[in-house]
């Protein structure tokens, strides 16, 4: 997996390609977490619409971001792309109650999330 990283108005982008799964990719994520936890960053954007497949350990390192986040009192957004395979996981597993996953280019336009489309 590769992760693309940038920093905008406060919001640490976490852009993420090819596989999150067990095996590495998954340790990757973390320590990029925690790396920017470390600066300060409690603002996260995790972008998963270049994504092509993601497991269970995948997911379960998402949802430890999340609550490694929401310890320093941060908050952390997923964005996903719609129709999207990782997108189809996570609500069939009804992880769209707890993780805040928002759809597409986010209201207010791309710039807001530190991507651009």
């Amino acid at each position: 997996m590769i992760i693309s990283e940038s920093e905008c108005d406060g919001r640490c982008h976490l852009a993420l390609y090819g596989q999150l799964s067990g095996g590495g990719s998954e340790l990757s994520l973390r320590e990029a977490v925690r790396e920017y936890l470390g600066k300060g960053c409690v603002r996260f954007v995790i972008d998963l619409r270049g994504l092509e497949s993601m497991d269970s350990a995948g997911l379960g390192e998402l949802t430890a971001c999340h609550w490694r986040i929401r310890r320093t009192g941060g908050t952390m957004d997923l964005l996903a792309g719609s129709p999207s395979l990782v997108l189809d996981i996570l609500m069939k597993l009804g992880l769209d109650r707890v993780l805040s996953i928002v759809e597409g280019v986010p209201p207010g336009g791309a710039t807001e999330y530190g991507s651009e489309g």
